[in-house]
């Protein structure tokens, strides 16, 4: 009995040692672009992008996002491989403090080890997927960083926006409570008068406040609002708005609701400097959104392959996890988002 019970204990501390090491209990599920992928890793990942984007993606989102996700933890290293990139001994730290708070947010070292297990996951793969966010960042300074070969500078980001984004003033005069053509008509021959005046070069500012019935408008009529290229439904009128010169008045806008006269204004450098200001981590942001592109631009050209044990395997077992990994979302490590 002794034997035994000496036995079943050896097995146990060889599991333990198993979890901790960097042998994995079980073989490789795919291939990405001819790098293994272990049942852990791809786990870890699936089950992340289980818990984010299920509700909202149904099963092909949450698939998708996996394969952007593992691609970007295969890519990441590749990169940081192939220039010779290295962890400082901050960085390091900053993912054993990541490691040590996702032991404390699991109850202790037991509550980790059973996590592990759950997605057939080892300290040493672990660390690898927390080890991606450093290597990212250092990737993407060492690439469009000062310096790099795809150097960016807060000059580039400005015109970004000078590009991306129209500013502009504009006259609505309502429809929404007309029953009659007569007052239909009435109501377009404001519009017209007050476009005329606008293109005769009178003050549009005070025209808003003369014609106009949007509250918005008539509280600021000097300021105007910011449209971003690409969000607004009605791309035509998106289309005419960015093709305004500075000061030019459009045509007469017909819509369900009423007539829209615009004014495009020249873009405001207060405005633009108090983005900068008020959001420290705006240049940063950038940067990373361009190695994001960087890397998709890269993945396009991926090759992936599944071994038949990928399709025995439920990778949703871990999502419960995620309700408490939440209140430390840091250690995710970079997923595609």
């Amino acid at each position: 009995m002794k034997q035994k019970r000496s036995i079943t204990l050896l097995l146990a501390v060889l599991f333990i040692l198993m979890l901790f090491s960097g042998c994995s209990l079980k073989p490789n599920v795919m291939i990405v672009d001819g790098t293994n992928i272990k049942e852990g890793t791809f786990a870890y990942y699936y089950s992340y992008c289980y818990y984010n984007y299920y509700d909202t993606y149904g099963d092909s989102g949450v698939s998708y996002y996996t394969l952007m996700s593992v691609s970007q933890h295969v890519l990441v290293n590749r990169l940081f491989k192939e220039y010779g990139l290295k962890l400082s001994d901050e960085d390091l730290e900053e993912v054993e403090n990541m490691r040590a708070s996702q032991i404390e947010t699991l109850g202790g070292q037991t509550g980790y080890v059973a996590f592990l297990r759950t997605f057939n996951l080892n300290d040493s793969e672990y660390r690898d997927i927390l080890e991606i966010s450093p290597k990212y960042r250092i990737l993407r300074d060492y690439l469009f960083g000062e310096g790099g070969p795809y150097e960016a500078t807060e000059d580039d980001l400005r015109q970004l926006y000078y590009e991306q984004y129209a500013r502009v003033l504009f006259i609505y005069i309502s429809t929404q409570d007309i029953e009659t053509v007569e007052d239909r008509e009435a109501k377009y021959a404001l519009a017209e008068e007050a476009h005329a005046r606008a293109v005769a070069g009178e003050d549009f500012s005070q025209l808003i406040l003369e014609y106009g019935e949007d509250e918005t408008q008539a509280a600021d009529p000097y300021s105007g609002a910011y449209v971003q290229m690409g969000t607004l439904s009605d791309t035509d009128l998106e289309e005419m708005l960015f093709a305004l010169d500075n000061y030019e008045i459009s045509e007469i806008e017909t819509t369900a609701d009423g007539y829209y006269i615009y004014q495009r204004l020249p873009f405001d450098e207060d405005f633009l400097d108090s983005i900068f200001e008020d959001d420290a981590d705006v240049f940063s942001d950038y940067l990373d959104e361009l190695l994001y592109y960087y890397l998709v631009d890269q993945m396009s050209d991926f090759e992936y392959e599944y071994y038949d044990r990928f399709y025995e395997i439920d990778f949703t077992k871990g999502v419960s996890y995620w309700s408490y990994l939440a209140q430390d979302t840091s250690s995710a490590g970079v997923l595609a988002g």
